[in-house]
């Protein structure tokens, strides 16, 4: 336009621009393309001249385009972790349509009622396969996300940015390694009760006996003084959730019952691989925390 803002011709990006300001300067035309990260040049009449640039601008132009493409391998490593999450709980499903009746120990029949005999517990296999199989799809779910980083990261051409999902896969291997070994420790055990004597078995077949008042548990786990259990959480129990309300918590009214938070620290005391594992998550949480602090901190100083 002229000053009077008459039309007088039309200037023509290349395709695919994506004009977001203009700016007269020394008699040429700068316009901005936030898309393309570019600065068009275009003389009076019009005519496309070759990018405007500097070595300030280049430089800015630099890390806008790193931290695009940054973004945009978030966005696609995003896409594939919902992607997987969705298969995963799609298999979840058709694992969990099988029976869910766990089977009981031999010493409960379905018709027995009563309370007074000894009672050996173990794990249900059905509820061990359950276990196993989620396990297995959460390693491959790591390992093929880990993958799809790798690509991503090496198809980018930027090193530092597969450098910057270092930290973030690794942390979700680690987590993975972590739920994997804990849930692995609770193959194998189990519980007996004998009148007033109470016998755990863990992972590693040794077993201790105590008195049923020397004793404590919660929903979740049993302890001697020597050794923790873990029986699994209500929604995803190894031991027969029914059998463990109708005939081993009644039995154990002369143990002691604790808090959730005291029975951690009762399987952290005892070396329980869950016990350890969730005091691993919880140092790793707070480790990555203060180093995205720290991290924060000492980029805000540089700037």
């Amino acid at each position: 336009f002229d000053d009077a803002w008459q039309f007088t011709h039309k200037a023509s990006l290349p395709a695919g621009a994506d004009p977001i300001s203009i700016l007269p300067f020394h008699g040429e035309v700068l316009i901005s393309d936030w898309k393309n990260d570019r600065v068009y040049r275009l003389s009076a009449n019009g005519d496309l001249l070759n990018d405007f640039s500097s070595a300030g601008l280049e430089q800015v132009l630099a890390e806008s385009r790193a931290k695009r493409l940054q973004y945009r391998i978030y966005s696609y490593a995003g896409i594939a972790l919902f992607l997987l999450v969705l298969v995963a709980i799609f298999i979840r499903i058709l694992v969990t349509r099988q029976s869910t009746q766990l089977a009981k120990s031999r010493a409960f029949p379905k018709n027995e009622s009563s309370t007074e005999e000894a009672i050996w517990l173990e794990p249900d296999p059905k509820a061990v396969r359950k276990i196993t199989i989620a396990l297995r799809l959460l390693t491959i779910m790591t390992i093929v996300f880990a993958v799809l980083v790798l690509i991503l990261a090496i198809l980018s051409g930027n090193y530092l940015i597969g450098l910057s999902f270092l930290l973030p896969v690794s942390g979700l291997a680690g987590i993975c390694a972590i739920i994997s070994w804990a849930s692995r420790a609770n193959i194998g055990t189990a519980i007996g009760i004998n009148e007033n004597t109470l016998t755990l078995q863990d992972h590693k077949g040794r077993r201790s006996t105590c008195a049923l008042r020397d004793a404590i548990y919660d929903l979740t786990a049993i302890a001697t003084p020597d050794v923790a259990l873990f029986l699994g959480q209500p929604h995803m129990s190894v031991y027969d959730r029914q059998t463990l309300n109708d005939q081993v918590f009644p039995r154990l009214k002369d143990a002691r019952r604790v808090s959730v938070w005291a029975m951690q620290k009762a399987l952290f005391s005892r070396r329980h691989p869950q016990g350890l594992s969730l005091a691993m998550v919880l140092i790793g949480v707070i480790a990555g925390t203060a180093w995205i602090l720290l991290d924060n901190l000492i980029r805000t100083g540089a700037h």
